[in-house]
């Protein structure tokens, strides 16, 4: 599913030059913002330390692709 704003709308919304700058601030504030929600769910999942890592990264990746 894509977004309802383009990457060039969501570049100007963001004050950046470019729509790669703008994924990227979007990303670093969801991510941080996020974060600890992410971890808490990884950890209700995985006891595991290394699979609760994994499980992390993979949540991180898919918040990535999906902007």
């Amino acid at each position: 599913m894509e977004s309802t704003l383009s990457k060039e709308a969501l570049a100007i919304a963001a004050g950046k030059e470019s729509a790669g700058e703008a994924r990227d601030a979007l990303y670093q504030r969801v991510a941080v913002e996020h974060a600890a929600a992410w971890a808490g769910l990884a950890a209700a999942y995985e006891a595991d330390p290394h699979r609760r890592q994994d499980l992390l990264q993979d949540i991180y990746f898919t918040v990535w692709t999906s902007l």
